[in-house]
């Protein structure tokens, strides 16, 4: 039986998560007034999932060669489509933002210092953390960023009969098969991690602090949460 760690951390650090999936960034998305915020998170955010790609590799180039061969398989094909998927939405960022009329770079003199951190923080654990943290960290960037429990309050907060500029980044979130996806996530991370060590802990914790602090970031605040 896998353990539930997963949820065991949610319910630990409930209030914080909760600051981070209901933030008043969020609120304005769902009402169709975040206009310049939405613009600043967008440019940084699209450094974001550029940087994920390579997150994404170093994950995969780790699966555990000790593994048995089903989960070997089931991690190369759930870690492959995840980077398919994740290639998509570099296009649909761009795609989004030149209807849009905003310009998005790669260029590193375009991207923030939280931004930067956040991206540096995956790369690192990627690289040097026990695979267990790995993909526990995966899972809550998944989760909490994003997507999967953010766009989907902001989805529960669109007023109804209303049209809102920010619809199609609310559903490409907020939907059926990216919950199945971090529902997978959620399972290889529990099957993975027995028990909460301070490692895990951390990785998790950190993964909130930063989602926090992104949302903060686009609209020039901190710690806004969901005042």
């Amino acid at each position: 039986m896998s353990s539930n760690t997963c949820n065991g951390l949610l319910q630990k650090y409930s209030d914080r998560y909760k600051d981070a999936v209901n933030h008043v960034f969020l609120k304005k998305v769902a009402d169709s007034t975040a206009d310049q915020a939405f613009e600043k998170w967008l440019t940084q955010d699209f450094h974001f999932v550029v940087a994920y790609l390579k997150f994404l590799s170093i994950v995969l180039s780790r699966v555990p060669s000790d593994a048995s061969p089903e989960t070997a398989e089931g991690l190369t094909k759930g870690l492959l489509s995840a980077l398919g998927e994740i290639s998509k939405e570099a296009l649909f960022f761009r795609d989004q933002a030149s209807s849009m009329n905003i310009k998005l770079g790669y260029s590193d003199d375009s991207l923030g210092e939280t931004f930067r951190k956040y991206i540096d923080y995956l790369i690192k654990v990627a690289n040097e953390s026990s695979f267990p943290e790995v993909l526990i960290t995966l899972w809550a960037a998944e989760k909490v960023s994003v997507y999967l429990d953010s766009w989907s309050y902001a989805a529960e907060l669109v007023p109804l009969n209303r049209p809102n500029k920010y619809e199609r980044f609310i559903k490409n979130w907020a939907n059926a098969d990216f919950a199945k996806f971090v529902g997978w996530l959620e399972t290889i991370a529990n099957d993975a991690t027995p028990e909460i060590t301070p490692e895990i802990e951390d990785a998790f914790r950190t993964v909130v602090e930063f989602e926090v602090q992104c949302w903060d970031t686009a609209l020039g605040t901190k710690d806004m949460a969901s005042r």
